[in-house]
């Protein structure tokens, strides 16, 4: 089941939190792909991430930040918290269909930071547009996959991974 939430957060904490991840402060990782390590390159094949909360532990000054997310997500459990940004593209591309985590009853949110016209595409066709302050939330193992986008200087989203 795919749950579009809008206005997801109060106004004033997801300024804060947008400010952050939209800001110049905020360091980004390039990298060489944007679903599979082994990914033959292609057009906008490639993104910039930072990673959040991996491997048991917070990887960034970020996440005391994200703590309104997760309280209004109800998360118990975190597996994997990442920001992702991909830059303005010449065109829409959509990236690989991919699950995110193969866990039982794990969940994936997906947080937009910012509107374009870049959006979320799950296998059964159903699309979720980027819209600020809109989750969309559904099981990890759910396939799905985003796009580029041609009408912002970038499309941030923030990927939850979480029971």
């Amino acid at each position: 089941m795919i749950d579009i939430i809008d206005n997801f957060l109060n106004p004033m904490v997801f300024s804060n939190i947008k400010g952050i991840l939209m800001g110049e402060d905020i360091p980004w990782y390039w990298q060489d792909t944007v679903v599979f390590l082994d990914e033959q390159p292609y057009d906008y094949g490639f993104q910039f991430t930072h990673i959040i909360y991996k491997e048991n532990k917070p990887q960034s000054f970020l996440y005391e930040k994200m703590t309104p997310i997760f309280n209004k997500l109800d998360v118990r459990s975190l597996i994997k918290v990442k920001a992702n940004l991909l830059p303005l593209a010449g065109e829409i591309v959509t990236h690989k269909f991919h699950v995110d985590f193969p866990y039982k009853n794990s969940k994936t949110a997906i947080m937009y930071l910012n509107t374009n016209n870049g959006y979320t595409i799950f296998k059964s066709g159903e699309k979720v547009d980027s819209i600020e302050n809109r989750v969309v939330k559904f099981n990890c193992s759910e396939e799905h996959t985003g796009t580029t986008c041609t009408d912002a200087p970038k499309r941030v989203v923030l990927n939850i991974n979480y029971f």
